[in-house]
């Protein structure tokens, strides 16, 4: 797994607009609104934390469950959707559901 190096978000000087920069200084977006610029900074720096989170949760599912319960598969299928996601391999567009939930509904509860 590739090192996340931390990213940091800034002022742009006399835009009144905000940039993100990687922990090399370099600019990697910028022209941002505060609240954007920190929920990307946010986001990119938890990613890998995140994803192995949801990993060892599916694997606590898989391990403790048998499979027949409702509320594990549809636990189990989320953790698999929006691993899929964060790895770039969900489908464009798709939301993580459940088969047992309102067709497009995600994940959230």
């Amino acid at each position: 797994m590739r090192e996340h190096t931390p990213w940091s978000c800034e002022a742009l000087m006399g835009s009144g607009s905000q940039a993100v920069y990687d922990s090399g200084g370099y600019v990697l977006a910028a022209n941002l609104s505060e609240v954007n610029a920190r929920f990307i900074v946010r986001a990119c720096n938890a990613h890998e934390d995140l994803l192995a989170a949801c990993e060892a949760a599916l694997a606590y599912v898989q391990d403790q469950y048998n499979g027949l319960d409702k509320e594990q598969w549809d636990t189990e299928v989320c953790l698999r959707a929006v691993i899929a996601k964060a790895k770039g391999e969900a489908r464009e567009g798709a939301k993580a559901s459940a088969p047992s939930r309102v067709e497009g509904e995600s994940c959230k509860s």
